[in-house]
């Protein structure tokens, strides 16, 4: 993807538990990590958005994740 011009890497990956699923877009050194089916994430510091009644979660520059 680019952002202002330019190429910046992201991975979206779909988060599930007993109460639903949500769609993270994991942004630059975030989309280089490895997260597999079945483990365990902590995201904190991330943005929320909403489209078409689904909501999303993005990460930003104070993003941390531990897997």
């Amino acid at each position: 993807m680019s952002v202002r011009g330019r190429d910046v890497k992201v991975k979206v990956v779909t988060l599930k538990d007993g109460t639903g699923k949500c769609k993270v877009s994991l942004w630059r050194e975030f989309a280089e990590k490895e997260v597999g089916i079945g483990q365990h994430i902590k995201i904190t510091d991330v943005v929320v958005q909403t489209y078409n009644n689904e909501k999303s979660v993005s990460t930003t520059t104070r993003t941390e994740m531990k897997v």
